[in-house]
């Protein structure tokens, strides 16, 4: 086996493994937030809210603390959204605590089997599915890449439709990559709105 195959090979199943690294982490979210439609709505008290600056650089999110009664206890929760995370869009997030403050009580949705888990806001938007699918395109190039470095290595050639299929793959993912750099901003921004 020759070098070059060899490298392919290796990069092919760095991107792969990168890719469902990055899948592994961010799917758990998305599945939440959609499963979070189904939980109970119940009113819940603002307690306190903050605009926060994330370690050293120019990351911030909005932390949140409410009080929600379910069945015979009181609980506090700290979940906006499932896929809500930090981000580099200051103005966005100030946003989110500018309508947060609009009043003191809001509507939570409570797990019905743990009712210490809660979020304000629930399902999947086009964003929060972008970012959870971020790391496809690094999938399905490393496919691409191993499945080159196996053409190399067989007797036989791939049929010749394969290139203008491996084209259109690759072309999907890049913008699939493209979008999803962006989708976080774009979540913060929509959670802004909803609230």
């Amino acid at each position: 086996m020759s070098a070059s195959v060899v490298l392919l090979w290796v990069s092919g199943g760095l991107l792969l493994a990168a890719g469902v690294l990055l899948l592994a982490s961010r799917l758990p979210a998305m599945v939440e937030a959609w499963r979070a439609t189904r939980w109970h709505r119940t009113p819940a008290t603002l307690q306190a809210m903050v605009l926060q600056r994330v370690g050293r650089g120019e990351r911030y999110r909005v932390l949140v603390s409410y009080r929600y009664r379910h069945g015979d206890g009181s609980y506090v929760g700290h979940r906006i959204h499932p896929c809500y995370a930090a981000s580099g869009k200051r103005v966005l997030h100030k946003g989110v605590l500018n309508r947060l403050q609009a009043g003191p009580v809001i509507a939570v949705h409570v797990h019905p089997d743990q009712p210490q888990r809660s979020t304000i806001l629930v399902g999947v938007n086009r964003h929060c599915l972008l970012h959870a699918l971020a790391g496809l395109p690094l999938v399905l190039i490393g496919l691409l890449v191993m499945g080159m470095a196996l053409g190399q290595t067989l007797p036989w050639s791939w049929p010749a439709w394969s290139q203008p299929a491996a084209a259109a793959v690759l072309g999907a993912s890049l913008l699939v990559a493209v979008f999803s750099l962006r989708a976080r901003e774009r979540l913060v921004a929509d959670v802004a709105r909803v609230l």
